[in-house]
């Protein structure tokens, strides 16, 4: 979606025109505003959106696994990693659809001997986590030496390119475009 674009559509949403916005005051125009902001908004209009009702999935690399002999698996994610829809390692009898926070509550108990607790191949459990280098990163259960990423995918987190364009899920675009629309509006009247 281009830049100039998601800015007609909110300057409609605010009934003004976006090239006399606000005045010719000096202020930031509609498109600078939007610009400060969008990236930001997009990862949250697309975090809020149903995952069924996304399009833009990626496939997660299985570069970066390294696997640890207590039936653990730390696999670094793309720079680009916003959220995971899935991942199924080899050997695993289904897929993970969320990674878990790394506090929580069963990330403490999977050294544990209580086997009911631990992740297993029928019940895999994926963590966030830190990469060795400082990235991102997931801590999986149960996995066994020489397991492989069978299938995983992501969606990447927006960016600007080049060309004035931003990459997100046309069911994630009103969220968009609703949520500028609030931001500048809130701007505006204090």
């Amino acid at each position: 979606m281009n830049i100039s674009r998601i800015t007609d559509d909110v300057a409609l949403l605010l009934g003004v025109c976006p090239s006399h916005f606000p005045d010719s005051s000096g202020c930031p125009t509609l498109a600078d505003r939007i610009l400060a902001d969008v990236v930001e908004l997009a990862a949250g209009a697309i975090l809020s959106t149903p995952r069924d009702r996304l399009s833009g999935w990626r496939l997660l690399p299985d570069e970066g696994l390294t696997i640890s002999g207590d039936g653990s698996a730390i696999l670094t994610l793309p720079e680009d990693f916003l959220m995971l829809h899935s991942i199924r390692m080899s050997g695993w009898e289904r897929e993970v659809t969320e990674a878990l926070p790394s506090d929580h509550w069963l990330a403490k108990l999977q050294g544990s001997a209580w086997h009911g607790l631990r992740g297993t191949p029928s019940r895999p459990l994926a963590f966030s986590a830190v990469s060795p280098d400082g990235g991102k990163a997931l801590r999986l259960y149960s996995v066994s030496p020489g397991a492989t990423v069978a299938s995983g995918w992501y969606m990447p987190a927006p960016r600007i390119d080049e060309t004035g364009e931003i990459e997100i899920p046309p069911a994630a675009y009103p969220v968009l475009v609703e949520s500028l629309t609030d931001r500048i509006r809130s701007s505006l009247s204090t």
